[in-house]
């Protein structure tokens, strides 16, 4: 079960397929041992690649499906666990109102049993959130997330803080402490072989360059994010990197540039809609964003 975690994601080196993979044998492990307290973080670490390679609807529906179950059981941790990755997909859908629900609920869980395991983790979701809804009070917030996680070395949750950080920060205008968070998470990301960090790193350092109309600064950043994104099969990340592209292309007048970088991302954004097809979420995301399904606006 423990080299799933080690290959997704933020937690990891990116490599979705071999979490997918490693994810897959455990359950069967678990199957054969009949060891019920694994399927749980399994499950969810199933459904959380299948959110970060596009496949939003069938994740929704098995991360729902399998919070129930941990409910049923009264296994809060892994419930807490469970929020920490419904927190991942509402916020890359954009759908920070939803998000924010169910972050309150997986603190109020922690706060009723005094379990704090992975709440700095709903922290940072919900600061995030509600930033993205025009709070401007989530810095102390997040920084004091920051804090904790440094103090008891746990390094995933200090990389959420850090990633959350560079975004709120540049919401703000403050493009110089995006681009001190986005160097610290690259500092980490990079010598590492963190994969899919070094690509949200390097996003968040061509956005604040972008901001300061450091143009050939941002392309070089945008771009090694776009490839990383691209060989990690990082979707969500994919549209973002174009989506800057196509932003950096437009502010230096190449409009015919930009054109083929927001179509690329008109069309990352078309698959994940159809991954969300029979599930609640699709008519959230249409009310959001209506017809043009524009994500590139998140």
């Amino acid at each position: 079960m423990r080299l799933g975690p080690a290959c997704v994601r933020t937690r990891g080196v990116g490599g979705d397929t071999r979490a997918e993979a490693n994810f897959e044998m455990a359950r069967g492990i678990g199957r054969t041992g009949d060891l019920q307290w694994h399927f749980g973080p399994t499950l969810l670490g199933l459904d959380h690649v299948r959110a970060c390679t596009g496949r939003y609807g069938e994740a929704w529906t098995g991360m729902n499906k399998t919070l129930a179950w941990l409910e049923s059981l009264g296994q809060v941790r892994y419930q807490l666990i469970a929020y920490d990755a419904i927190g991942h997909l509402l916020l890359d859908l954009g759908l920070d109102e939803l998000a924010v629900k169910h972050m309150e609920r997986g603190q109020a869980l922690g706060r009723e049993t005094g379990i704090m395991f992975w709440g700095t983790a709903i922290d940072a979701h919900l600061a995030l959130a509600r930033s993205r809804l025009g709070r401007k009070d989530v810095a102390p917030l997040l920084l004091a997330a920051l804090e904790r996680s440094r103090r008891s070395s746990e390094r995933y949750m200090m990389l959420r803080c850090l990633e959350a950080l560079a975004e709120t920060s540049l919401a703000q205008g403050e493009a110089a402490r995006c681009r001190e968070f986005a160097d610290e998470l690259l500092a980490i990301a990079e010598p590492n072989g963190l994969r899919e960090l070094e690509a949200v790193a390097r996003r968040w350092r061509g956005e604040a360059a972008l901001a300061g109309r450091a143009y050939a600064e941002a392309e070089h950043e945008f771009a090694r994010a776009a490839t990383l994104a691209q060989d990690v099969g990082r979707v969500r990340l994919q549209l973002d990197a174009q989506a800057a592209l196509a932003r950096l292309h437009d502010a230096q007048g190449r409009a015919e540039v930009a054109r083929g970088h927001r179509a690329e991302a008109r069309a990352i954004a078309d698959t994940i809609v159809r991954s969300l097809a029979s599930t609640e979420l699709a008519d959230a995301v249409v009310q959001k964003y209506g017809a043009r399904r524009e994500f590139d606006r998140i």
